[in-house]
């Protein structure tokens, strides 16, 4: 994901002169809510389109409305107030991820303070030139430069339960993503990336985006997704829990 270009810091949960006025409770986490405008996205984010539901689901919504001045483009995003380094991280989403046309839903890991690092997890047929919905994308960004690895691959139609996973090794990087079918998960995307260069060496946060990369209503002119859980293990935990990257099998995508 493109980052977002916010000039401001935050600490702890104080958010001193931040755009994170809003904290929410969410999966068991504390996160701050986005409430900016971003000129280089023309991306207006407000809490408005970020709720919690009655079940404990998060509810992200991108929209546009007009208005005398043209078409204003509404988007949501929330930050963790905690960082973490390595282990894995798990999102679960309820939602189509094939059919983001002009929209980007994105659960990523973003080295706020010093904006170095990225990963990202990304579903959005806007942002490469294949057009494919699910995308994987590194960013390393040192002072003056910005290199990018990705990865891109299709969904089916009906990818509504899913899950997004982040394995964060202080060598490599693994990034997954399933589709719940028949009870079970299939594995759609998957890579592994080994450049050492793109690896965080400090702790980073959490961030979820719902945006508009390309501001054009043909396709949509309002999107929502669910998040129904976030978690992170470590991979003490990961191990005892049988999700640690060992136990994959993976031989053919799909299957």
């Amino acid at each position: 994901m493109r980052k977002i270009a916010i000039l401001l810091l935050f600490a702890g949960l104080g958010f001193a002169q931040s755009p994170f006025q809003t904290i929410i409770e969410f999966s068991g986490m504390r996160w701050g809510v986005f409430t900016n405008y971003d000129k280089g996205s023309g991306n207006k984010f407000t809490k408005d389109a970020v709720y919690v539901d009655s079940f404990g689901y998060l509810h992200l919504k991108a929209y546009a409305v007009r208005a005398d001045s043209g078409i204003k483009f509404y988007a949501s995003g929330i930050i963790s107030t905690t960082k973490y380094l390595y282990g894995v991280y798990k999102f679960e989403t309820l939602g189509r991820l094939d059919n983001f046309y002009n929209t980007d839903f994105g659960p990523f890991l973003y080295d706020w303070e010093r904006g170095i690092y990225e990963i990202d997890i990304e579903y959005s047929r806007a942002i490469n030139s294949k057009g494919n919905p699910g995308n994987y994308y590194l960013h390393y960004m040192p002072k003056g430069k910005h290199l990018r690895k990705g990865y891109n691959f299709t969904l089916p139609g009906d990818s509504v339960h899913a899950f997004h996973y982040i394995y964060l090794f202080p060598d490599s990087i693994v990034l997954k993503t399933t589709v719940l079918e028949k009870g079970r998960e299939k594995i759609y995307g998957y890579h592994v990336f080994k450049d050492k260069r793109f690896i965080p060496k400090r702790p980073v946060y959490m961030e979820i985006y719902l945006w508009w990369p390309r501001r054009d209503t043909t396709h949509e002119k309002e999107r929502e997704i669910v998040i129904k859980s976030v978690k992170f293990e470590s991979f003490k935990e990961s191990r005892k829990q049988k999700t640690h990257p060992r136990h994959l099998k993976v031989n053919k995508l799909g299957k």
